[in-house]
């Protein structure tokens, strides 16, 4: 693949219209080269909007790098049928990520094609593979884990990823009021809060858990304590983002203080919405922060380094 990504777009409707102006700009600025357009309904036509038209039967030898998915509804159901046609689940891109706030071609290949795992401490991590469009290859998906279990788990990870999980017992979430299911990997705990049983939590930990690529992995956490985000912030071996609240003492490269936004009322409910790109998003640059700068949306807590 060349500097610029050569891109097949699949589907003309709402969300072809709406990026259709970003897609022209990036192409008449050399960042990105369109291919063609294709779509199961396009009517027997040579061109749209200056594009060649392919029909779906034949895209398998068009030369491109990726193929652009537009439409979320869709988008799965597409990439089954890109699958049977032999595009490579790697060479499918969802038209999701160009919502990312300063959407960068190359800063989110760059993290694309890193195969990064994210061990979290909560939903975070998750969140923000689905924000990327990417596959999660982390079993820290939709669950927490305790912070003296988490100091352990990273410190030591690929011990605690070769053991079995156990169920160790049943607890109650204080915020929904619904039970789920504790488990323990030796002498820590995973809180599978998004399971209702403890054998789908532990089939979701054993199958996200061959996914990890060890060589590249990021250690993320948030804490409302200094004395915590210190003991992390030690941590040795692996690049890491710290998530601590604006008015925290803590100044390192690796810190990212946070604004609670209005309705929210705990810290995490601020580290979770900020991975996502809906409402009270609007904390940090993701792509920059996903590549080791800090870089943020609003100039509270703000740092230069």
């Amino acid at each position: 693949m060349e500097n610029r990504p050569r891109l097949l777009l699949w589907g003309i409707g709402k969300e072809y219209n709406r990026s259709l102006n970003l897609l022209k700009y990036w192409e008449s600025q050399g960042i990105i080269e369109i291919a063609g357009v294709t779509d199961k309904n396009i009517p027997k036509l040579a061109q749209i909007d200056g594009w060649k038209v392919y029909k779906t039967t034949e895209i398998d030898r068009v030369e491109m790098d990726y193929c652009l998915v537009m439409s979320e509804k869709y988008f799965f159901e597409i990439a089954e049928e890109l699958g049977v046609l032999g595009i490579g689940k790697k060479r499918i891109l969802t038209s999701r990520i160009l919502n990312i706030p300063y959407f960068n071609w190359s800063e989110y290949l760059k993290i694309y094609n890193s195969d990064l795992s994210i061990i979290c401490n909560n939903c975070a991590g998750g969140i923000l593979y689905n924000t990327l469009g990417l596959e999660c290859k982390s079993p820290c998906k939709n669950l927490a884990i305790p912070d003296e279990s988490f100091f352990k788990l990273v410190q030591h990870l690929e011990y605690y990823m070769s053991l079995e999980p156990e169920f160790q017992r049943w607890q109650r979430d204080p915020h929904s009021g619904k039970e789920f299911p504790v488990m323990r990997l030796y002498d820590i705990e995973i809180w599978c809060n998004h399971d209702v049983s403890a054998d789908e939590a532990r089939d979701k930990w054993n199958r996200r858990k061959e996914k990890i690529n060890y060589k590249n992995v990021l250690l993320m956490m948030y804490t409302e304590s200094d004395r915590i985000g210190k003991q992390f912030l030690a941590i040795k071996d692996y690049k890491k983002i710290l998530f601590v609240p604006e008015t925290s003492e803590l100044e390192h490269k690796d810190v990212f203080k946070l604004k609670l936004f209005s309705g929210q009322k705990e810290f995490w409910e601020t580290v979770n919405s900020s991975a996502a790109l809906g409402k009270n998003s609007c904390n940090y640059k993701i792509l920059d922060m996903l590549n080791g700068k800090q870089a943020y949306r609003n100039t509270t807590g703000e740092k230069r380094l």
